[in-house]
């Protein structure tokens, strides 16, 4: 998860610049960052997850692990919340879909002559969706 935290980072520390003027760079920007090592980040944390929810439940069938986890109320802080360490381990699973979901809404305000670099990225996204896709259902098949 440090890892993802990192690399989201980077990916909005570069945003900054485009956002303010939401120019064609945001689009690009975000496919560069996931088409690369944020999206195998990401991937990894997703196929994973499934076997981090039966460790949790493993453990916290185990009385002591139970009793630790309620007496120091262990949470994870994330922006105004905080998350169970179940739940924060499951935010990878929803954070794709919903860039696709923001992608969408901010083509809408874009100046029509941006509105083919705008939806080749929209494109393109969705295409990396559609991987994950694919690869989950192939790594669920294996497993």
């Amino acid at each position: 998860m440090s890892k993802i935290f990192n690399a989201q980072k980077l990916f909005l520390f570069e945003l900054r610049e485009h956002i303010e003027h939401l120019d064609t760079e945001f689009p690009r920007i975000l496919l560069k960052h996931y088409e690369g090592e944020l999206f195998e980040l990401y991937f990894d944390a997703i196929i994973k997850y499934d076997d981090a929810e039966r460790a949790m439940s493993n453990l916290e069938k185990n009385r002591k692990f139970r009793k630790l986890f309620e007496k120091y109320n262990i949470t994870v802080p994330f922006i105004h919340k905080h998350y169970t360490l179940l739940d924060y381990l499951c935010c990878p699973r929803g954070r794709l879909p919903r860039y696709n979901l923001l992608l969408r809404e901010l083509a809408k305000y874009y100046p029509e002559e941006c509105n083919y670099e705008v939806n080749s990225c929209l494109q393109r996204y969705a295409e990396l969706l559609q991987q994950v896709s694919v690869r989950l259902r192939e790594a669920e098949r294996l497993s």
